[in-house]
């Protein structure tokens, strides 16, 4: 991908608008998608958006993944686990 560097200023309550060609580039299309801010310590800010995935796997499928002790295992891996158990 082309590094890309554009400004936007901040509205009144300081928030500002991602462009349209970053959020087409990491595929932030959906209304909600989740976005990390983490900073270096320093000047810079990274921004990310979170994608929900398997803890073992990285399974991306929302309807896949179940919430277990604020991690996300997919039902596959939950499957497998099982298995080992028996």
């Amino acid at each position: 991908m082309k590094v890309t560097s554009v400004a936007r200023p901040t509205d009144k309550l300081g928030r500002i608008v991602i462009p349209k060609e970053l959020r087409d580039a990491y595929n932030i299309i959906e209304h909600k998608t989740k976005i990390e801010f983490s900073c270096d310590g320093r000047d810079t800010i990274f921004i990310r958006p979170v994608r929900d995935i398997c803890l073992f796997c990285g399974e991306e499928k929302d309807s896949l993944l179940v919430h277990y002790k604020n991690q996300l295992i997919c039902k596959n891996c939950i499957k497998e686990l099982q298995e080992k158990m028996k």
